[in-house]
């Protein structure tokens, strides 16, 4: 017996000693402080005083010792069994509790053997979807092969048109900022211009046999040796014509016109050759005809492609769902499934015990009637006594649960039990029993902490 149950049986022997002296009460009386709402009483029903002697607190130690380790030990269990001495009569939660931990021992190989279950029909039409796809993407293949020079050619005539565009486009922003940077140092009350939207190296020509005449709403660039021809190029406003930058305008309009002349029109021209635009419609067309030949042999290319498309995702879903079914999160879901009904199983067992137990406990120990309205007598000396007042609320019916201690002897003959929130307790009559213990063992765990 440890240290605190010898604490109890001295305080026993004291009462023995002391036998039904004037020290013990022999009535006792409830009184009501604080907020405790006294409306809750049901006075339909008597209330109890139970009395706890050593025997019946130590059991009741004992009990509440074992419920809490296996409770502390199913809520996290490890590797191991429980760590905790359990009673001779309580061989159905020991079974309950080795089966539990037998699952868990084997936790692996049940997971594993799940998985397979689970994905095998998964594993299976991923492997018809992959021989879809392999077939469909040897097809594709040879569409790729069919058209790759016409591709390539396609690409390589399009990196040399958008190379004239974006040259084109570095000339037009250097002239344009040029433009801005005079507007800004001589703070003239003209607008800057944006170089992505303005008409720079738009041009009119005339061709004459005299020298090209100047204006001031335009920068003239003389061609009359070369092409018997002056240009005028676009200039937003008259008074940007003394702006530096309009020398390098006229400089770069030879190559602007070159460019624009090499790339061509976007679309097909009479009388026009060889520039890249009219070779890269020809390109295209040959393409079309290689598209046409290469169909004639493996099918509709826009229909391969996207069965290729749905096939490839539908693949990459059926990977994701194997992979999620195989995670660490999918593997703990099946684990807390799987052991819920073990767990349940020994939650259930040990209530179960303890609901009889404590039962048990209650029937071995003496307890009389106790009235909330008036004094009544103490029938018997306990070192414990734990009031049980009936109540009655718009949720139920129930119980309220105060303890007395009877360690100190008490010189009046009417015991006062005084009621506050603070040592009461509300509990269901269904768990009636099992709370009295609680609090019991409860109250002795304070004690022996003294």
């Amino acid at each position: 017996m440890s240290g605190g149950f010898n604490k109890w049986a001295c305080i026993a022997a004291a009462l023995l000693l002391a036998g039904c002296g004037s020290d013990y009460p022999d009535q006792a009386e409830i009184s009501v402080v604080g907020e405790v709402d006294t409306s809750i009483f049901d006075q339909s029903r008597p209330g109890r005083v139970y009395y706890f002697d050593e025997a019946a607190i130590n059991e009741s130690i004992e009990l509440q010792q074992f419920k809490s380790a296996l409770t502390e030990w199913l809520a996290s269990p490890g590797d191991q069994l429980p760590d905790v001495e359990f009673p001779d009569d309580a061989e159905q939660i020991w079974e309950a509790t080795e089966a539990f931990q037998e699952q868990r021992d084997n936790g692996d190989a049940a997971w594993r053997a799940n998985l397979d279950e689970d994905t095998a029909p998964l594993k299976a039409e991923l492997d018809a979807e992959q021989s879809t796809l392999a077939q469909l993407e040897e097809t594709k293949a040879a569409f790729d092969e069919a058209l790759a020079p016409a591709d390539q050619k396609i690409a390589t005539l399009q990196a040399r048109i958008d190379e004239t565009v974006e040259r084109q486009a570095e000339m037009a922003r250097t002239v344009v900022e040029g433009w801005n940077n005079y507007i800004l140092e001589n703070d003239l009350a003209v607008r800057t211009l944006d170089p992505e939207r303005s008409r720079v190296f738009s041009y009119g020509g005339r061709t004459r046999t005299e020298s090209c005449p100047s204006a001031d709403d335009a920068v003239t660039v003389d061609r009359l040796e070369e092409e018997d021809t002056c240009y005028q190029l676009w200039l937003p406003n008259e008074v940007l014509h003394p702006a530096p930058i309009n020398e390098q305008y006229a400089a770069f309009f030879d190559e602007y016109r070159e460019l624009t002349e090499l790339r061509g029109r976007p679309y097909r021209t009479q009388g026009e050759t060889e520039t890249l635009n009219q070779q890269l419609q020809e390109a295209r067309e040959k393409r079309t005809e290689d598209l046409i030949r290469a169909e004639n042999r493996h099918g509709n290319h826009r229909q391969l492609e996207r069965e290729l498309g749905m096939t490839e995702r539908r693949v990459a879903s059926i990977q994701q769902r194997i992979e999620n079914a195989d995670s660490d999160w999918a593997k703990k879901s099946f684990e807390r499934n799987r052991m819920r009904e073990y767990h349940n199983n020994v939650q259930q067992q040990l209530d179960s015990y303890v609901a009889v137990t404590a039962d048990d406990i209650i029937k071995s120990i003496a307890s009389s009637d106790i009235s909330i309205a008036s004094t009544f007598p103490l029938e018997h000396q306990a070192e414990l006594l734990v009031f049980d007042l009936p109540i009655s609320t718009f949720m139920g019916t129930g119980n309220l649960l105060t303890l007395k201690d009877m360690r100190e002897p008490v010189e009046e003959k009417t015991l006062d039990v005084v009621l506050s929130e603070a040592n009461t307790e509300m509990v269901s009559q269904r768990a009636l029993f099992t709370g009295i213990i609680e609090r019991v063992a409860l109250e002795a765990e304070q004690f022996e902490k003294q």
